[in-house]
């Protein structure tokens, strides 16, 4: 669309109004530039109109829509703005009817940010702001798209497959936590299931297809392979009437910390040098070097008040007797945020009780360089790891009994609003003094990384095996999560078991 005056104020009041919500955008498959032009009924003014940069915009911008992830609804992202001038209303009208109507054909991603060409010399075009650039480094946004694709495909052909009554069983089992390290997929088990309910309720073919591209869109990482994932292992052993016991024993095998997500074989020479390329591309050949964490590196969610300078004694002081014995209070369990809400707030200081034998005690590690880029889910450079079977005090350097608590840390996935299902919420009290003195590998889990690590992830592992955690001066953050006891020091000192999270 050109226009012959650049004081048509008018018009170019509406093309500022053209702005793309944010959030996912598809495409459909209409060709929205005949309907345009055939808009103008009269010759002259169709050919005024017939313009090389507002042609490209319609075909492909102009098409785009939002998705209602409830009803599968589409609705314009480009035309459903402010009143159009009374010249192009019935242009704009009918270009809504043909998009709200279309069939999907992908989801949109553009590098860009403008989509279109907004002026040309003195014309001025149909243009607008990508809202949400896309930005990832090893694929193009075309082959980004490519695989959304075949994600839809994935989920559709899961979703067909595995029956509604199975999906909810299933859901429920993992919610109860009745099979192992259930958190691990009950996130993608309760999508699959929130996403074949809507889908039973939706007759409308066009929309029911419109929610499944909604779902793929936004799923979290991993969610869009069903049928080659854990969850999707359970679900046919159940489907083909494999026991619970039994299909609960091969889950809990598949599950263990030292198999879920963890190459078997050694990685291959090829596999290496494309790992190599891949590392090199993406900039974080410094974010595989990890080194213990200290409290500068964490977001503290507590951390004990100043204690005051001691009192200065009386000339008399020598003739009290004795010292007054602290009387603790035991309050039995308290979930954590009841903790929270009733104790933190008042507690001076906090103690820990180290158990005899073995715990589960936590570590915190980080990036050796600060300023490498984040190869984790949660957007942060912190990790953690606990050893298999759990370890003893004396490994971090402490002894059994009442630790004092330096610090409480919010694990490092919660410190954003990152939506990560497939991980227990927790808090750690960390224990004051503890010192990590077995360094067997830099603890990077193929399982905690960003998903364009998934080629790359037996590599990885290899690395994270053979190499060494880069040592820190003072203490490490190791601690105790939720299922410790600990006193809390108050006007009086009162020992709380925190037994769970709500």
């Amino acid at each position: 669309m050109q226009t012959a005056h650049q004081h048509d104020t008018e018009y170019n009041q509406y093309l500022s109004t053209i702005v793309l919500p944010e959030g996912s955008l598809f495409v459909t498959d209409v060709d929205l530039w005949p309907i345009y032009l055939d808009s103008f009924s009269d010759l002259v003014d169709r050919q005024y109109h017939n313009c090389h940069a507002c042609k490209q915009f319609m075909r492909r911008y102009g098409n785009l829509v939002v998705l209602d992830p409830d009803t599968g609804e589409a609705s314009s992202a480009v035309w459903g703005g402010a009143e159009p001038p009374a010249e192009y209303k019935p242009a704009v009208r009918a270009m809504v009817a043909a998009v709200e109507c279309a069939k999907v054909s992908g989801v949109f991603l553009s590098s860009d940010k403008v989509l279109g060409t907004p002026v040309t010399g003195e014309w001025t075009h149909f243009a607008a702001k990508n809202p949400s650039v896309y930005r990832k480094s090893l694929l193009t946004a075309n082959q980004a798209a490519a695989e959304k694709k075949e994600d839809y495909r994935n989920v559709s052909r899961a979703i067909a497959e595995f029956n509604l009554d199975t999906l909810e069983q299933v859901t429920e089992l993992l919610d109860s936590e009745s099979l192992y390290r259930s958190e691990k997929v009950l996130g993608q088990a309760q999508w699959l299931f929130n996403l074949k309910t809507l889908l039973v309720n939706e007759r409308h073919q066009l929309r029911r297809k419109n929610i499944v591209w909604k779902a793929v869109a936004d799923a979290p990482a991993g969610f869009c392979h069903p049928r080659s994932s854990m969850i999707g292992t359970l679900l046919e052993d159940l489907e083909t009437g494999l026991s619970f016991d039994d299909a609960a024993r091969k889950f809990k095998a598949k599950m263990h910390p030292l198999q879920y997500q963890r190459p078997s074989a050694a990685p291959s020479a090829g596999a290496i040098e494309a790992a190599e390329k891949m590392v090199k591309e993406l900039g974080v050949e410094e974010s595989l070097e990890r080194r213990y964490a200290t409290l500068d590196d964490v977001d503290t969610f507590w951390t004990p008040a100043e204690e005051d300078a001691p009192k200065v004694g009386g000339v008399f002081d020598h003739l009290k007797s004795g010292v007054k014995s602290e009387v603790v209070a035991d309050s039995g369990s308290i979930t954590w945020l009841k903790f929270v809400e009733k104790v933190l707030p008042k507690a001076r200081k906090i103690e820990v009780l180290v158990p005899n034998g073995r715990d589960g005690f936590t570590t915190f590690v980080t990036a050796q360089n600060e300023d490498s880029p984040c190869i984790f889910q949660w957007g942060n450079r912190v990790s953690w790891y606990n050893w298999n079977g759990g370890s003893t005090a004396s490994q971090f350097g402490i002894v059994p009994g009442w630790v004092d608590c330096t610090a409480i840390c919010l694990m490092p996935f919660m410190w954003s609003d990152k939506n990560l299902t497939h991980y227990n919420d927790n808090a750690l009290f960390v224990l004051k003094g503890a010192k990590e003195s077995q360094n067997h590998g830099n603890a990077i889990f193929p399982e905690t990384l960003k998903s364009e690590f998934h080629g790359i992830r037996g590599v990885v592992e290899a690395h994270s095996r053979r190499t060494q955690m880069h040592e820190v001066d003072g203490q490490h953050v190791v601690g105790l999560g939720i299922g410790c006891t600990v006193r809390a020091h108050t006007s009086v000192v009162t020992q709380y078991h925190i037994d769970r999270w709500d």
